[in-house]
């Protein structure tokens, strides 16, 4: 079993993805659109245009999956709420890239990140889509 955070967006899904992609190193391995959905009806498919339907970033063999909403009256949204996406690393190195490239543009800088009483580092952000994220090296090994 698997378990997976799933992002929703109001129409910038494809953007926040190919940001992702870039911050973490994944790679995009699927990107569905409404208008390619062949059993998309076709009153949604004039409502959402182009937005997505689907998409996963594969990442270290880790999962994170999104889609814009099908509704967009249910956008904007004020945000994620109870809970963050949390990347662990064993590397320092690697941990603090990611965390520099996730900041650019961020919203808010919760914990800058630094070393703790549970970490060698450990930050916690908002990026520039409202996505909160905890960045953590654990040493345990």
């Amino acid at each position: 079993m698997d378990v997976t955070a799933y992002l929703m967006f109001d129409g910038r899904c494809e953007e926040a993805f190919q940001f992702y992609e870039r911050c973490l190193g994944g790679k995009i391995q699927r990107l569905v659109r409404y208008s390619d959905m062949p059993d998309c009806p076709p009153e949604m498919k004039q409502a959402v245009g182009d937005r997505i339907a689907h998409v996963n970033l594969k990442v270290d063999g880790c999962m994170l999956m999104g889609s814009d909403s099908g509704d967009p009256q249910k956008y904007p949204h004020e945000g994620y709420k109870g809970f963050s996406v949390c990347i662990n690393s064993q590397d320092v190195d690697q941990a603090e890239k990611v965390f520099q490239a996730l900041s650019e543009q961020a919203t808010t800088i919760t914990m800058p990140l630094s070393k703790t009483s549970w970490s060698e580092r450990f930050g916690m952000l908002v990026d520039r889509y409202g996505v909160e994220w905890m960045v953590n090296v654990d040493m345990r090994g």
